[in-house]
């Protein structure tokens, strides 16, 4: 009989003990969660502007038809927008359509091909991210055809939540002590576009001088951010 009151004693303390490591560690935790991140999380800063795509034969009338070239070529356009609405967001969104109209333009119905834009597969996408209230947009082109080089260039556009301000790259990059002379490339000329990495870091994309090896003296390095 000893043997069962202190097992159900055991039993009663046990439950006892959960019940308050949920109420105040787990359920009252919950009431404490750092409102920013969970804004951070949750919320959509930037949304679809634009979306289509289509594909249409390849022009073997004009061009014929030689090794490598394919029976169909697709073109894919997505185009973003900030989804909160100001004045300034109103500037970046117009900017950035207007950035990408002649590609737009490609899906109203009585657009007319030149023939090398039949020939050529379009695809672009983009990304963003939110780094200290700051939201970086990054468009990505690609441009193929069988017969050419392909060619992939990047935007990047900037917002400042919190002061509600258009930034410029120039600015970024004095926030965070990015500069031209950090690239191991000596060839490198001018910085036109930084994009936060997932390590908090930023890849930088900048012009060429003038003899260079990357196509249309273009290229990327990453910058350690060195202010964390």
């Amino acid at each position: 009989m000893k043997n069962v009151v202190i097992t159900i004693l055991v039993i009663l303390v046990l439950g006892l003990g959960g019940y308050l490591v949920y109420d105040k560690v787990i359920d009252k935790g919950d009431t404490n969660i750092n409102d920013d991140t969970s804004q951070s999380i949750n919320k959509d800063y930037v949304g679809v502007a634009f979306s289509d795509s289509l594909t249409i034969d390849w022009p073997t009338d004009e061009l014929g038809k030689e090794t490598g070239d394919p029976d169909k070529v697709t073109k894919k356009v997505e185009i973003p927008k900030i989804l909160i609405e100001t004045d300034s967001t109103k500037i970046i969104n117009d900017k950035i359509y207007n950035d990408y109209i002649y590609y737009i333009k490609m899906f109203e119905d009585n657009y007319k091909f030149e023939t090398f834009e039949k020939a050529q597969i379009i695809n672009i996408t983009y990304d963003y991210k939110v780094k200290e209230d700051i939201i970086y947009i990054i468009i990505k082109t690609s441009l193929s055809n069988s017969r050419a080089d392909s060619d992939v260039n990047h935007m990047v556009y900037y917002y400042d939540i919190e002061n509600d301000k258009v930034l410029t790259v120039d600015e970024i990059c004095s926030k965070y002590n990015i500069d031209i002379k950090q690239s191991f490339d000596e060839s490198a000329d001018k910085i036109y576009a930084v994009m936060p990495t997932n390590l908090d870091d930023f890849d930088v994309y900048y012009t060429q001088k003038d003899i260079c090896l990357s196509f249309h003296c273009k290229d990327k390095y990453t910058h350690i951010n060195k202010n964390n």
